[in-house]
């Protein structure tokens, strides 16, 4: 099954992350996708599987506009295994890979002997049987990107998408991943940083720099040394490898000068080509051009709506008041220390990057990760001196440490996992950065977090970035957000909720910690509690059907990754439990994912919001 890109231009936030792209791939071949970080990659791959509309241009499965089909057609023709997820909702790696079975089932009907027959081969194809029974959030990140294959696998789509496959594993797995992935006959498109693998098993590579299609070839031809210091900025030469005999690329750091004198690379653009045998002649001189990244089964239902937000405007910088002496703030039981004002911070989620604009640091941030494909802020965006890291995930450990920053301001503890191949709290210090992680996302207080947690993350902020007085002005707005929903909802019965995660067929609740306390703000009765044995240890749990129809909740609260998943969670509430009280009156409340994330303004927003879904006569 072909795919091509007609024209695809994407434009986020009034800047073009890809430029009028147009490429074909041939169906059975293997595309690789290169260019360094922030050249468009992952935006192009999104257009594909519906994660990102284009601004302008069409992208096309066997010849079919990709937004003219429904997501359960489109996810029969393509799976997608893009880039690690932050899920932390105890599903099991069995559940996890079972969600590539969910297209191929009637509604959301129960999983067959041959789905499970399919779940089995795969795990032990990708060497994951053992990990079977345990928890997918607690899986290092080179063991989640074999399930993350698994469930591509069982998906058994002609057409499949990889974005940045590789991340976190071990040279083995990188190999023995891409071998499986492409050694089936299908059509393959990967995003890949290794050009070494792009050689090895891809047909073709793609070259894109700063958005547009640079070249695109068979990779023998495309990656020559010319091509290489365009694309990349580094020094190469083509040997041979001393093992295999085959022709590997050897690079090397150019000097600072030499990066800027780097010529582009201009040529027009052919076909992806087939792929050669050893026995077939090569492929001519690639040609060249200068013109113009769940979740059910891997987001392929999910498109990237960012959810409007609310509040007073606010100026892009503060002045900073005198910072002094050194500044010393307690974070999750450590003790941090400032010696001057933070000059290069880095945001670990969207919410991060607002809470700093609200505080008038605009300027002091460099990079934002997690964006979700999600456009900067306007105020970052104008200054132009900000980028975006990663998407779906943390960034890697090298990528967070090459942009040099001195503050890391994360919502949880997570994204420090240096056994998932991120950077640890200990490997930034050594940088010089300090790692800050908001209150209600410290591992001791996760399961009994409050939503005035925030407040303890402003005044924090305040005085590391020498702001005190922005810092109480900004304090008062949040007390007053909250104060304002309790006089609202104050002496009015409380209905009984639910808050839900679902992804595929599986239903996780939340028991414990912030979202709980937002239920509680907002005048609503939670079914589930800390009290409860399945949220002893963690604020959520997976439940049974059967539990929530015992619960029967007079108001379903549930979070979403974006549109497409919003009406994905509704359609099967509405299909599976038509019987709830919840249901039958319509009380569906949904709540973007990136508002209940730990020490952010989305916080307030998520109040007022189930708050007038409980209570919309006092809205």
């Amino acid at each position: 099954m072909n795919v091509s890109f007609e024209n695809v231009s994407v434009t986020l936030g009034g800047r073009r992350i890809v430029n009028d792209v147009s490429l074909t791939v041939p169906s059975g071949t293997v595309l690789g996708l290169l260019g360094p970080n922030g050249c468009g990659k992952s935006t192009l791959l999104r257009t594909l599987y519906r994660a990102r509309k284009p601004s302008s241009g069409v992208a096309r499965v066997d010849g079919a506009d990709v937004r003219s089909l429904d997501g359960r057609e489109l996810a029969r023709r393509i799976a997608v295994m893009a880039q690690e997820s932050t899920q932390e909702f105890p599903i099991t790696v069995r559940e996890m890979a079972m969600l590539g079975r969910v297209p191929h089932q009637r509604g959301f009907g129960s999983d067959s002997p041959a789905d499970h027959d399919l779940i089995d081969a795969a795990l032990r194809e990708v060497g994951a049987a053992h990990l079977a029974v345990r928890y997918f959030a607690g899986l290092s990140g080179g063991e989640k990107q074999r399930v993350l294959l698994a469930r591509t696998l069982v998906q058994q789509t002609p057409v499949l998408v990889l974005d940045e496959p590789t991340n976190h594993l071990d040279i083995s797995f990188q190999l023995e991943l891409m071998s499986l992935a492409t050694s089936r006959g299908l059509t393959v498109l990967t995003a890949l940083h290794d050009m070494n693998l792009a050689t090895e098993f891809c047909d073709s590579v793609a070259v894109l720099r700063a958005g547009e299609l640079q070249a695109v070839g068979h990779p023998d031809e495309v990656l020559d040394e010319d091509a290489i210091r365009a694309g990349f900025g580094v020094d190469s030469r083509r040997i041979e490898h001393p093992l295999t005999g085959r022709p590997l690329i050897a690079v090397a750091r150019l000097a600072r000068e030499q990066v800027h004198a780097a010529p582009a690379i201009a040529a027009p653009v052919a076909a992806a080509p087939q792929r050669h045998s050893d026995h077939e002649p090569k492929p001519k001189q690639g040609t060249r051009m200068n013109n113009r990244n769940l979740l059910l089964a891997s987001g392929l239902l999910l498109g990237g709506t960012l959810l409007a937000g609310c509040g007073q405007a606010v100026s892009a910088t503060a002045p900073t008041e005198s910072a002094g002496a050194a500044k010393t703030i307690e974070n999750c039981g450590r003790t941090l220390t400032f010696n001057a004002v933070p000059q290069r911070a880095v945001a670990m989620t969207p919410g991060q990057s607002e809470m700093l604009v609200r505080l008038g640091q605009a300027d002091k941030v460099v990079a934002e990760a997690q964006s979700k494909g999600r456009a900067l802020t306007p105020e970052l965006a104008d200054l132009g001196t900000a980028t975006q890291l990663s998407e779906q995930g943390p960034p890697s450990r090298e990528v967070l440490l090459g942009v040099t920053p001195d503050l890391v301001y994360s919502p949880t503890g997570y994204e420090f996992t240096a056994e998932q191949g991120f950077a640890g709290i200990d490997q930034l210090k050594a940088a010089g950065a300090q790692a800050y992680i908001a209150t209600a996302g410290c591992p001791e207080r996760r399961s009994s977090a409050e939503v005035t947690d925030l407040l303890t993350d402003i005044e924090n902020m305040g005085a590391v970035f020498g702001v005190d007085g922005q810092a109480s002005t900004l304090a008062g707005e949040a007390r007053g957000t909250l104060d304002g929903v309790t006089q609202r909802v104050s002496g009015l019965a409380k209905p009984t909720v639910a808050e839900l995660f679902v992804e595929g067929n599986t239903i996780a609740a939340i028991g414990a910690g912030i979202e709980y306390n937002m239920i509680e703000v907002a005048g609503g009765e939670n079914v589930f509690s800390p009290d409860d044995k399945a949220f002893a240890q963690f604020f959520s749990s997976v439940i049974s059907p059967e539990t929530l129809v015992a619960k029967n909740p007079e108001v379903i609260v549930f979070t979403t990754i974006d549109k497409a998943h919003e009406q994905a969670t509704r359609d099967f509430l509405r299909t599976r439990f038509p019987q709830l009280d919840a249901v039958k009156n319509n009380r569906l409340v949904a709540i973007d994912s990136d508002d209940v994330m730990p020490g952010t303004w989305g916080n307030l927003r998520a109040v007022e919001q189930i708050a007038a879904g409980l209570h919309p006569d006092a809205f």
